[in-house]
C-alpha cells in the first residue's frame, strides 16, 4: 500500500499548479511504499524495471529506489524530471502502473 508522498512536496505542488513549466524548473517526487511480503519480489522487479526505463529518458534527471534496512518491506522511489509534463507522462506509463498495482 502506498502510504505517503513526502519530500519535495513544495516543488511538486508548485510545478503541478503552474500552467507552464519555466526553464530550469524541475518536477520531483518521493514516494514511500509499504509492500506486503508476498508481493515484495514482484514489486522490486517492477521498480527496478521502471527505474531502468526512466533513466533512458532524456527528460529524466534522477530515478532511484531504496529499501529501509530495518524493514525491507518499506521501499522508496525518488524521481526528478526536467518538467511537470514528463513526470506526469512517466506516472501514466505501464511501468509506473505496475508499481502502483503491486503496492
Amino acid at each position: 500500500m502506498k502510504l505517503s508522498i513526502l519530500f519535495s512536496a513544495f516543488t511538486i505542488l508548485h510545478v503541478l499548479h503552474g500552467s507552464n513549466s519555466e526553464p530550469g524548473q524541475f518536477a520531483a517526487r518521493l514516494i514511500r511504499y509499504d509492500v506486503q511480503p508476498a508481493s515484495l519480489a514482484a514489486f522490486r522487479a517492477a521498480v527496478r524495471d521502471y527505474v531502468i526505463h526512466s533513466l533512458q529518458s532524456e527528460a529524466n534527471v534522477l530515478s532511484e529506489a531504496y529499501y529501509e534496512q530495518e524493514d525491507t518491506t518499506v521501499l522508496w522511489l525518488i524521481e526528478r524530471w526536467n518538467n511537470r509534463e514528463e513526470m506526469i507522462k512517466a506516472g501514466k506509463s505501464p511501468g509506473f502502473k505496475a508499481i502502483e498495482s503491486l503496492s
